[in-house]
């Protein structure tokens, strides 16, 4: 955000523009930068209340001292201490203890280190913006690999047959869905999988290949998977996408058409920075002990720097005060004109005491008077150089205000100078004199430059501000860089491991990664997470092929039940479905093992695929019928309506597989069926180590009954009493064949054929009916 950005900026201001302005500034810009400190210090103190209001407990942290103790380091640089400490007066001052002790702090180099060493505390209460900022971009990428995630899961779960393969009606809904959802101003997230597993499976974003049995499932419908539109719950086509894509979608055709939707991709990037912004996951545990280990770095740092500037020896310059004793002294004793010109002697002695290469702080005189007596002044054009070996001549000594006058009026900075004062005790009681006292008490006067002390002291200042951001900087990204590296080894394939296995639950195992691709960050991480990974692998492969002999939906309500299976049946109300394959067994004498093989695969994969669309399992395959039943385990209260829709539609879609079966120079199919309703016994059938999925009872034999009835009349599929009753009225066009005995010991019932789904604008016969 911008005012992480600002707010960094004015910390790196606070700690580096003092000592640059000390550097190479001037007069002017030491005004201008009181001026911006003091800003800059309403702004920290600003941040530093509102912090308090908006987080309660942050008096309470760290955070808040290591800000205030810095907040107390700008104070002394604001505009409004420097007035009340300076009263435009330097040679004629006549200052408090406060403005002494300031004073002499300005003076001290220890004193203004330890002043940057404690400004410098607010790097590591910068460290979590700085945190934040680099962050940002992480975080970013996170957003975008959650909306593959996303993108892939619900193409997964939409893709039913794991064929890589969706239709266009169902990425078209889906892109109505996410518009609705976004003109709706829903700020609920999108949950379009069964218990938000498409916002926290992970997968990868490659689309499972086709295999032979794919391809040859290629040629299949149009319109399908109606049992997937229910569950994810789209809306009706309100968008078409023309020509532009194939009847079957692939995930990189989906995944394209669905990001360049404005809306749809505004509201998938909104659902996914939210849930984002919202988790705890391991990636931020791991950026938060980063945070607490970066601060305890600098903190120890900061700690090591403040007791080297306690215990590290002061050395005290004496060298200019007793330079002017001295020629205070000589000045008494040796008789001298002072109205003519200064004696030789004494002209080589200041310039001595002035060059003193001995001195510990290089010096340059700018005004000296001694004895009352003037004998340089720079402050002004014509006062005359204190650095010549040209004759001078004493003058009278002007008003101390007068003094003070010239310097203000001078290029000179008052941080720059240092006033000399004979007799030193004046200093203490300067405060009680007036003018006219200080300039008699006041014997002799110096005014000394100091500036290349000051450079010197700005040029270290500034090489060790730098020297500890770079020192703590780079401890933090030494501590970073193991807590990464500790993220990508442990707790990152910790998290895709519990991702694959939410997947597993659910049963959304086309999701998952491709156990034929290598891992590199299972590669590289520990001995220990790579065996769970391995025997993840292994029941992973376990249970994929489980679901090839069991329906799913009983896979997945084990799984999701968390229980072992256990044989037992329950008496439930359900339509049997069993169809057959007219004279099969005349078609398998006549082709090799391998074309009945494909045909027979072909086959009952678009078959299933229907009864899987309608909400209906397949509970085995005999031979080359199908026994499929509605109602149960997935309750469907129109469990009739939906075994008889999926049997008027197999029977169309024979259709599209007879024309495959031309292309690839195979014998046209024709099916017959047989549809009833009633109560079976369904459920685990077998014993402790050996059990099936199944239906048993009186009514689960009648289908095949129905099925055999077919040859009789010429008809392709019948339906028993129980059956229509249970269908909506009207619904479909049906029409009665006989009058048979289905039960042993019952009375005759009728049985119906079923030519095809009733029109809907006026219930005559549509263009499903069969002929």
């Amino acid at each position: 955000p911008i005012w992480q950005v600002w707010f960094m900026g004015l910390t790196f201001y606070s700690l580096f523009s003092p000592d640059v302005d000390l550097l190479v500034g001037t007069k002017e810009s030491g005004f201008n930068l009181s001026i911006v400190t003091t800003v800059v210090f309403g702004m920290f103190g600003i941040e530093l209340v509102m912090q308090s209001i908006a987080k309660p407990d942050y008096p309470c942290r760290a955070y808040f001292w290591l800000d205030l103790v810095a907040l107390a380091s700008l104070l002394p640089d604001t505009w409004l201490v420097q007035a009340m400490t300076s009263n435009n007066q330097f040679v004629a001052a006549r200052s408090s203890k406060i403005s002494r002790i300031v004073r002499v702090a300005s003076r001290s180099s220890k004193a203004t280190r330890l002043n940057r060493l404690t400004r410098i505390v607010r790097v590591a209460s910068l460290i979590p913006r700085l945190a934040v900022a680099c962050g940002y971009r992480k975080k970013h990428d996170e957003i975008k690999t959650l909306v593959e995630k996303k993108l892939h899961n619900i193409f997964t779960f939409m893709d039913d047959d794991a064929d890589g393969l969706i239709t266009q009606e169902m990425l078209v809904k889906c892109i109505n869905k996410f518009r609705k959802q976004s003109d709706d101003d829903d700020h609920e997230e999108l949950y379009v999988r069964r218990e938000d597993s498409a916002l926290t499976a992970s997968t990868t974003t490659v689309v499972t290949p086709r295999t032979p049995a794919a391809e040859a499932s290629s040629g299949g419908t149009t319109s399908r998977s109606r049992q997937s539109l229910a569950r994810l719950g789209l809306g009706t086509t309100s968008v078409s996408l023309g020509d532009n894509l194939p009847d079957m979608v692939s995930y990189e055709d989906f995944r394209r058409t669905l990001l360049e939707d404005e809306q749809a991709r505004a509201k998938l990037f909104a659902t996914c920075r939210e849930q984002v912004k919202r988790s705890n996951n391991m990636q931020k545990i791991a950026s938060r002990h980063s945070e607490d280990l970066g601060v305890k770095v600098a903190l120890g740092v900061l700690l090591l720097l403040l007791v080297q500037g306690l215990v590290e020896p002061t050395v005290t310059d004496h060298s200019d005060i007793l330079g002017l004793q001295h020629l205070d002294i000589d000045a008494r004793t040796r008789p001298a004109n002072w109205s003519g010109i200064v004696p030789a002697t004494m002209q080589r002695h200041i310039g001595l005491w002035s060059n003193d290469a001995a001195s510990v702080s290089p010096r340059r005189v700018l005004y000296l008077d001694l004895r009352h007596h003037e004998y340089c002044n720079e402050f002004i054009s014509d006062g005359g150089s204190c650095d010549t070996e040209s004759p001078v001549w004493w003058s009278p000594r002007k008003a101390m205000s007068q003094i003070d006058s010239e310097l203000m009026a001078s290029s000179y900075r008052l941080g720059d100078l240092v006033m000399l004062r004979l007799p030193t005790s004046v200093e203490d009681a300067s405060i009680d004199m007036d003018d006219e006292e200080l300039n008699r008490t006041v014997t002799s006067l110096a005014v000394l430059s100091i500036r290349d002390s000051v450079e010197s002291e700005a040029r270290i200042s500034l090489i060790t501000t730098g020297t500890v951001i770079v020192i703590i900087l780079s401890g933090i990204m030494l501590l970073t860089k193991d807590m990464t590296y500790m993220s990508r080894r442990l707790l990152k394939p910790l998290r895709n491991l519990a991702d694959e296995m939410h997947n597993i639950v659910h049963l959304q195992l086309a999701g998952l990664e491709d156990d034929d691709v290598p891992s590199t960050e299972n590669h590289n991480s520990i001995a220990e997470i790579r065996l769970i990974q391995s025997i993840f692998d292994k029941m992973k492969k376990a249970i994929k092929s489980w679901g090839k002999y069991v329906p799913w939906p009983v896979v997945q309500t084990l799984l999701k039940a968390g229980e072992d299976a256990r044989a037992g049946v329950r008496e439930q109300e359900v339509t049997v479905f069993f169809s057959d394959i007219a004279s099969f067994t005349t078609i398998v004498e006549t082709l090799p093992p391998e074309q009945s093989l494909l045909l027979l695969s072909r086959y009952f994969h678009d078959m299933s695929k229907v009864i899987d669309d309608h909400q209906g399992i397949v509970v085995e395959f005999i031979g080359d019928a199908i026994l499929s039943v509605y109602g149960a385990p997935m309750a469907n209260e129109d469990h009739a309506t939906s075994a008889v829709s999926a049997t008027l539609r197999m029977l169309r879609d024979l259709d599209k597989l007879n024309r495959w079966s031309s292309c690839k120079g195979l014998p046209e199919v024709k099916i017959r069926c047989g549809v009833h309703s009633g109560s079976v016994l369904i459920g685990n059938m077998g014993f402790h180590s050996r059990m099936k999925y199944g239906v048993v009872g009186e009514n689960a034999s009648i289908p095949s009954r129905l099925e055999e009835m077919n040859k009789d009349y010429g008809t392709d599929m019948l339906i028993s009493q129980s059956t229509l009753s249970r269908l909506k009225k009207g619904a479909f066009v049906v029409r009665p064949i006989d009058i048979v005995y289905l039960r042993t010991g019952c009375k005759a019932e009728v049985v119906y054929q079923v030519l095809a789904r009733a029109s809907r604008s006026n219930g005559s016969r549509g263009s499903e009916l069969k002929g």
